[in-house]
């Protein structure tokens, strides 16, 4: 993966206000949308194991913390 250039400045993303329903739960999200959300980690693999290969290659998975235990990621 290519690495962004020394210096450059990366815009932060807020989070989706759609994810505020999924709080403290694992996501998978395809295209801006949440396609399955469990308890664990582990839940959601075998949900996704299910899922067509196809679309499951193309999913995001994250833990959805909760607003209150936030906090900020940067580069670097």
């Amino acid at each position: 993966m290519a690495q962004p250039a020394k210096g450059l400045r990366v815009t932060p993303h807020s989070r989706p206000a759609a994810l505020d329903a999924y709080e403290g739960l694992w996501v998978a999200v395809l295209d801006d949308e949440v396609v399955a959300a469990e308890e664990t980690s582990h839940k959601l693999a075998l949900k996704l194991d299910g899922m067509d290969h196809r679309k499951r290659n193309r999913v995001v998975v994250e833990f959805v913390r909760p607003s209150a235990n936030s906090y900020i990621v940067g580069v670097g």
